[in-house]
């Protein structure tokens, strides 16, 4: 009753029911609605209806027939769910619109084109009856630039508007920032002469945001509603006030293009002398950065050997001062080469796939020695909503991002130093990100942050003298991320530290449909994170929690005791303990050993959190009993990788026997066969992977070579600073650095910086067998091309040839070996392992093979964890990087039916599918168990 407007029931009693419906409606019961409800005996659904003064309201009614003809109707009024309907989807609209008319206007570098753009788009999304740009001239007039409208109202454009009470009033305030909102000139405080300038064009409601160009006023966007007043929403107003800022970004790059068209047409009719002298500051600065870089890399190069050199430390202090001098040198050289070409608007903003976990995850890992060297930690915390498959210039992000990390390590002596990732907003196609950087520093006084974006500004003299730097940093972050559409600022407190936030937008990649490895394995394990700093444990329990874990934190190795103490003593103990290695009064390896010591929790799996990244320590850390230990920055896929791979193999834990960690780096083998030509070879090995290490080792060994090991590129660029080698077989996919990469700065290098004044041959080892992989190893500057898996025999024709290229001072490509074909399997046994060529590998030595082999299986369990954890997060890239892995150890030990599901795990990556993956993980869990059943009856 009440929703129909009557406040009395006898109001209604009486009435036809077509009395409270309009005509059409009355037409819609009758032709549709209520034939169904004589056919179905029911009908629900939303229409029209009429309240007692007359005006209209959408209804939701149910109608239930009578068995006496006649029907119930049970109706609730639905305006207000309507309007939040239509408010949503017009708020969709929007944000999707000012995204559209954000890349209409930016793809244009054509004022006229921009401004055009910008009212047609408004005054179509906003519904208004006019919509114009004016500019401020130089007499302080405005002129109508550009307008759209409906038809029958006065026309602006063309017109010169000069009044004094406008410019009086209310320029001064808009130059300022102020945005002008009238919902009805009727009743608005104004000043009668603003009044007539507004119905001298029929204006009921205006809505006014400058425009700024380069932090100058330029002009204005204004909407107008001529046919009557309007009540302009908060929405409404944003919008407007960021399309103006895109509005002014877009003009300042067309003013840029406009000024080059027009420096072009002079150069072109000015001689060839006036030409060089119209060229511009930057253009200057770009030529002659390139310029110093060649002399300044000979001048670091020279003082490097020179420090290897015997010197007297005088002399040693004084080329430590050039070598120091000449790197800051060489980063202001390329600072300037960055800001000049940000200011000549050469800088090209790239749009490329990239998955942001990943971005961060890389920064982090080149941070991190820096910081960990000041004695800081160091971490990322991205939200769980935030969406990881973007589309943007990952590479300009990951320089701003490096720089703000790279100062607040500068400017920070003590605590810490985080990375925030949050989502600002979201539509369907684009993402708005806020990035923070907060660190515990020296933090920054009010009135000096307004100098912190100015190129060569610091906050006072003594910044320079005391941390160094140009100053040019955050003046290429902020010009980086205007460009890329975004903004920029800073939050400090002098003594409290900084945070350094930036917003930018993405656009979003289509999210790979995929199948989801559930995390059940997870679901109520508890967790202890025994940790003194509050940020790391934060995270930690951010990133578990989110997987299904309970987390439990301690602040100090003491609390963290007593807390796995007394779970045990209650039967609940903890399922896995994370304990962070530099912790005050009792470190991490003191409190392992204080629960390794304890029977009533001793069996609890332990995993060390450590910043040093010290083999001695992840010795100690293991012979104590500590399954595991994790790098900081902790990424959350290693995280989830080592505790899916513990839990998932309890049963293996509780019979778990600590193993001394082998070294895996300058690990040199003694010559067995003596042969002259060997012995004066100095070879280095390339490889991650530990199955392969031992294998190729082995076959080393067996050949007469001796040969020093490393784990990735960057080792292989610290060995070769002070080690003539004369080749090295380079795997071509390692963590930190991959073979291609260390081979190309190898080729980069000159020759005078080698030890031998050589350089050294690079002969490829890789699971990949395309051609196309081959001519990658030949580009990079490789000199040969090996497929595994390795045999002997092939390695030692290998070896052979280039052994006597070598020694004869020659260097000569030799054709392809062919990839090696590996036998059936033994039919004495159902193991899938291809005999003949473990034989082969091993010299016919049992021993070697079993110890290869649970080495083997070891490393397996580890990646298959990897892959499932990959399928788990949709992760193409690791899935690659995993099955990659276990491709090339399992064709070296001769597991050929695992090289073949591996084989084609890889192929699913490259296809970004995962459609048949878990059954291809099955089947690799499966030969691994077979293997395992297998060693132990061998023991």
């Amino acid at each position: 009753m009440n929703i129909f407007g009557y406040s009395d029931a006898t109001e209604l009693l009486g009435k036809k029911w077509q009395e409270v419906y309009e005509q059409e409606q009355v037409k819609l019961f009758e032709k549709n609605i209520f034939p169904e409800l004589m056919k179905q005996g029911y009908w629900h659904g939303e229409t029209i209806a009429q309240r007692k003064d007359s005006s209209n309201f959408p209804a939701e009614m149910s109608l239930t027939k009578l068995k006496d003809g006649g029907f119930i109707c049970v109706g609730r009024d639905i305006s207000k769910r309507k309007e939040a309907e239509e408010e949503l989807k017009y708020f969709n609209l929007r944000s999707q619109l000012l995204a559209d008319i954000t890349l209409k206007i930016r793809s244009s570098l054509q004022i006229d084109d921009i401004l055009q753009t910008s009212v047609t788009e408004v005054q179509k999304l906003l519904k208004t009856d006019r919509v114009v740009i004016l500019e401020l001239l130089a007499d302080g007039s405005l002129t109508a630039r550009k307008e759209a409208l409906i038809p029958g109202i006065p026309v602006v454009m063309g017109k010169n508007i000069v009044e004094p009470c406008l410019t009086k009033n209310y320029l001064e305030k808009y130059t300022q920032g102020w945005i002008g909102v009238i919902n009805d000139i009727e009743k608005a405080n104004i000043r009668s002469c603003h009044i007539e300038l507004l119905q001298k064009f029929n204006v009921k409601a205006n809505l006014v945001v400058p425009i700024f160009l380069k932090d100058e006023f330029w002009g204005l966007l204004i909407a107008h509603h001529c046919t009557q007043p309007r009540q302009w929403t908060n929405w409404e107003t944003e919008f407007l006030k960021s399309l103006s800022d895109q509005i002014g970004i877009a003009l300042a790059q067309a003013k840029l293009l406009q000024a080059e068209i027009l420096q072009k047409r002079e150069l072109e009719i000015a001689r060839h002398q006036a030409e060089l002298a119209s060229l511009s500051k930057s253009s200057f600065l770009a030529n002659m950065s390139h310029e110093i870089r060649t002399p300044m890399n000979g001048i670091l190069g020279m003082t490097g050997l020179l420090l290897e050199t015997p010197l007297n430390p005088e002399q040693k202090d004084f080329l430590e001062i050039v070598r120091v001098s000449g790197d800051a040198l060489l980063s202001l050289i390329n600072e300037i080469l960055d800001l000049s070409k940000l200011e000549a608007g050469e800088m090209i903003i790239e749009s490329i796939d990239f998955d942001i976990c990943n971005c961060l995850e890389e920064v982090l890992d080149l941070l991190a020695p820096q910081a960990h060297k000041k004695g800081l930690e160091i971490a990322t915390m991205v939200q769980q909503n935030v969406y990881k498959y973007l589309r943007g210039d990952v590479g300009r992000l990951r320089q701003i991002i490096m720089n703000l990390i790279g100062n607040a390590i500068k400017f920070t002596k003590e605590g810490e130093v985080l990375l925030e990732v949050e989502l600002k907003s979201e539509t369907q196609d684009l993402v708005i990100l806020n990035f923070t950087v907060i660190d515990t520093g020296i933090g920054i006084s009010l009135q000096d942050q307004n100098k912190l974006f100015q190129a060569f500004s610091q906050v006072d003299a003594s910044i320079t003298r005391q941390y160094g730097g140009t100053g040019l940093g955050l003046a290429i972050c902020q010009q980086l991320v205007s460009l890329m559409g975004g903004k920029i600022g800073v939050k400090s407190q002098m003594g409290k530290g900084s945070q350094f936030w930036f917003e930018l937008p993405f656009v979003k990649q289509i999210q790979p449909s995929s199948q989801i490895l559930e995390l059940d394995i997870l679901t109520n394990k508890r967790l202890l994170v025994i940790d003194d700093n509050g940020t790391n444990r934060r995270i930690i329990y951010h990133q578990a929690t989110h997987w299904g874990m309970l987390v439990d934190e301690a602040a100090c190795a003491n609390t963290g005791l007593a807390a796995l103490q007394k779970a045990a003593t209650e039967n609940h103990p903890y399922d896995i303990v994370l304990i962070d290695m530099q912790m005050p009064v009792i470190d991490g390896l003191t409190l392992g050993s204080q629960i390794k010591a304890n029977s009533a929790i001793s069996n609890i799996p332990l995993v060390l959190l450590t910043s040093s990244n010290q083999k001695d320590e992840s010795k100690k850390a293991i012979n104590i009993g500590f399954i595991s230990y994790l790098v900081k920055p902790i990424k959350p896929s290693r995280l989830l990788d080592t505790i899916m791979d513990i839990l998932g193999n309890q049963a293996k834990l509780d019979n778990f026997q600590s193993s001394k960690i082998e070294q895996s780096s300058i690990t040199v083998l003694d010559e067995k066969i003596p042969d002259s030509t060997k012995s004066k070879l100095k070879l280095l090995v390339a490889e991650d992977n530990p199955v392969n290490q031992k294998v190729i080792l082995k076959q080393l060994h067996s050949l007469g070579y001796k040969a020093d090991i490393v784990a990735n590129g960057q080792e292989v660029l610290e060995m070769l600073d002070n080690i003539a080698y004369d080749l090295i077989l380079m795997d071509c996919q390692m963590p930190i650095l991959d073979g291609l990469k260390t081979t190309k700065v190898i080729r980069s290098r000159p020759i005078s910086s080698f030890v031998n004044h050589r350089q050294p041959i690079v002969i490829a080892i890789t699971a990949n067998a395309m051609k196309e992989d081959q001519q990658s190893c030949l580009d990079a500057g490789m000199d040969d091309y090996f497929s595994k898996p390795i045999t002997k025999d092939k390695l030692a024709t290998l070896l052979e040839l280039w052994s006597s290229r070598i020694m004869a001072g020659r260097v000569v490509t030799i054709p392809d070996p062919e990839p090696a074909v590996l036998m059936t399997n033994n039919p004495l046994t159902d193991l899938p392992i291809d005999w003949e060529h473990l034989h082969q590998i091993s010299d016919n030595d049992p021993e070697f093979e079993l110890e290869i082999l649970k080495v083997f299986v070891e490393d397996s369990l580890f990646h298959v964890e990897g892959i499932k954890a990959a399928i788990t997060v949709n992760d193409f890239h690791q899935l690659a990087k995993e099955a990659h892995h276990l491709k090339g150890s399992s064709g070296n030990v001769g597991a050929t039916a695992m090289r073949k599901i591996a084989e084609e795990l890889e192929q699913l990556s490259r296809k970004q599918s995962f459609v048949g993956a878990y059954e291809l993980v099955l089947g690799l869990v499966d030969f691994i168990n077979k293997i395992q059943a297998f060693l132990i009856r061998a023991c």
